[in-house]
């Protein structure tokens, strides 16, 4: 995305384009964070008797 961007502005010199894709990896970080979220997976297990969020209620 950063080489796109960098494209886009057609750059005269490699050290503009070198410019370009910094700045666009430095507001990609400041927009985004600057790693990608991490959501471990959970397992949940209920105790004997209770019920889960997946039971249905029967009502008569």
């Amino acid at each position: 995305m950063a080489a796109q961007r960098a494209m886009e502005r057609n750059p005269k010199t490699v050290h503009k384009a070198l410019k370009y894709i910094k700045a666009s990896v430095a507001n990609q970080r400041a927009l985004f964070g600057s790693r990608a979220p991490h959501y471990p997976s959970r397992q949940v297990e209920f105790a004997e008797g209770t019920k889960s969020g997946d039971d249905k209620i029967k009502t008569l």
